[in-house]
């Protein structure tokens, strides 16, 4: 039987870094960007896991606290952080005055997520028998967005931007009970994320750097 959980909580924790480079034609600004940060974000949920007898029927259920007649069960607890992630990409932007930058931007995302479970049964005997594992896995997707960035003085420059981010799907693991008829649930997770983030940056000097 496969899961396919949705994050329940978020706890990000805006530290990472930053670097680009930007050249302007008129009133248009366009660039590359690369940047990583480290985060906290992370989720998880309690499945009740049922099988019928024979095992023809069955499926994990968040929030299910008893099973159908005729199944036995297991239950199943799974977490899952995004430990960091990345992105690099272009941006194009217009002008709106000449100390304002509105600008679009998409590329490459990547991030490493780690995902950790639990898989507890009965036996016949009445004794629990629980599997875990915990794996960590670096993936790759796409991202894209805008912003707006706005100079601060000479040099520095302060900027809001938002990021849809997607890093695909894949499967978190297999496990499998020893009860009689054993169980197994394999975690399959379609991971997406929307960042909103405030910047500071230093804008370096020299004739081939934008002027915005």
């Amino acid at each position: 039987m496969a899961v396919h959980p949705k994050w329940a909580s978020r706890e990000p924790i805006p530290l990472g870094g930053q670097a680009g480079y930007n050249w302007q034609t008129g009133n248009s600004v366009w660039g590359v960007e690369a940047d990583i940060q480290w985060t906290r974000e992370r989720g998880g949920a309690n499945y009740l896991c049922a099988i019928t007898i024979p095992a023809t029927l069955g499926g994990c259920t968040p929030g299910l606290t008893f099973n159908p007649p005729g199944a036995v069960g297991a239950t199943l607890t799974f977490e899952q952080s995004l430990e960091w992630f990345g992105t690099a990409r272009l941006r194009g932007g217009w002008l709106a005055s000449p100390r304002t930058l509105l600008y679009a931007t998409g590329g490459l995302a990547y991030g490493g997520i780690k995902t950790s479970a639990s898989l507890t049964g009965v036996t016949g005997g009445g004794l629990p028998v629980t599997v875990a594992g915990s794996n960590t896995e670096t993936r790759v997707g796409w991202t894209i967005g805008g912003g707006i960035e706005g100079m601060l003085s000479q040099n520095w420059t302060a900027k809001l931007e938002y990021l849809y981010m997607d890093l695909g799907g894949f499967s978190g693991g297999s496990f499998t009970t020893t009860t009689v008829p054993p169980i197994g649930a394999r975690v399959d997770t379609k991971f997406t994320d929307h960042i909103l983030r405030a910047g500071i940056n230093y804008k370096f000097g020299g004739p081939l750097v934008a002027r915005y």
